[in-house]
């Protein structure tokens, strides 16, 4: 079972195993203060408590609205539905938690593309994007590697490039072999 965003209509969904529909993966830091992020219990409720909710963490709402914009303009419609742990996952439910955690990689490599949100980094040059606290991560390798397709995107959801055109970029920070990187393309 697998639970996805709606990007249209702003609601969570489930689907067995069998019955995924496409999805796009957001690849994202955390808010620094963990209570400021927007999570599953804030978008399971009815949509004017959610509206509520929302609007008491600013930042992590906009990340999640303009993911779903993205997805709905860089696809042009043709995928509707996103995978963020943040909402994805019910969080305090351990066992949920356990599963999802020993998915991950298989969430990543059967999405159609990652967008790696980078909310740190303002600038459009990519010579400097090793900077990003994404590269911190520790799944930030498992992020680059199994997905077939990686965007970046800086704060303002402006494309960077994809892990093959940033090949000599992403390849210094993490410190990992371009063979490995490209493995998937």
């Amino acid at each position: 079972m697998i639970r996805l965003l709606n990007a249209e209509s702003f609601t969570l969904q489930q689907f067995k195993d069998e019955e995924n529909p496409p999805y796009v993966i957001i690849s994202h830091r955390w808010a620094e203060d963990p209570s400021q992020e927007v999570v599953y219990d804030d978008m399971a409720q009815p949509p004017e408590l959610r509206s509520f909710r929302l609007a008491s963490k600013p930042a992590s709402a906009s990340k999640i609205t303009q993911a779903c914009q993205k997805v709905l303009e860089d696809t042009k419609g043709e995928i509707k539905h996103l995978w963020l742990d943040t909402v994805c996952i019910k969080q305090d439910n351990p066992m949920e938690l356990s599963t999802a955690i020993n998915s991950m990689y298989r969430l990543y490599q059967e999405a159609r593309v990652c967008f790696a949100y980078l909310s740190d980094f303002p600038s459009t040059e990519v010579q400097t994007l090793g900077q990003s606290d994404w590269f911190n991560r520790g799944w930030t390798l498992q992020e680059l590697i199994a997905p077939r397709k990686v965007q970046f995107f800086n704060r303002d959801w402006r494309l960077l490039g994809d892990k093959r055109t940033l090949t000599k970029e992403l390849t210094s920070r993490p410190n990992i072999d371009e063979k490995y990187l490209l493995s998937t393309l």
